[in-house]
């Protein structure tokens, strides 16, 4: 591989991205629908954070429900997105070199 390459020739596209206002039942639908396991959250074209399926798990209380009631949907609707995301992600412009990101970020 070149690692002189900038990192858009390689990084995805087409992003499926979440906005602070969205609620973490369309966050599951997403991931269930992409098969994806980490969703940027986005507010305009800035990353402000990340949310992965595990971070839904964990707040998750299906595993131990036994009623007829959803308890994901209730669980879901007493967290935002902003709280149950990852916050201060680093992020790199899309022209910086696969050899500078390894060499910086790979420790």
């Amino acid at each position: 591989m070149n690692k002189q390459i900038p990192v858009s020739t390689i990084m995805s596209k087409n992003i499926i991205a979440l906005t602070r206002t969205d609620n973490l039942e369309r966050a599951e639908m997403l991931f269930n629908k992409y098969r994806i396991k980490h969703i940027p959250v986005v507010s305009r074209d800035v990353v402000i954070g990340m949310l992965s399926y595990s971070d839904l798990l964990k707040i998750s209380l299906a595993d131990a429900a036994q009623d007829d009631y959803n308890v994901n949907a209730v669980v879901y609707n007493a967290f935002t997105i902003e709280q149950v995301m990852t916050k201060d992600v680093e992020t790199i412009d899309s022209q910086t070199t696969i050899t500078w990101y390894h060499t910086n970020f790979s420790k």
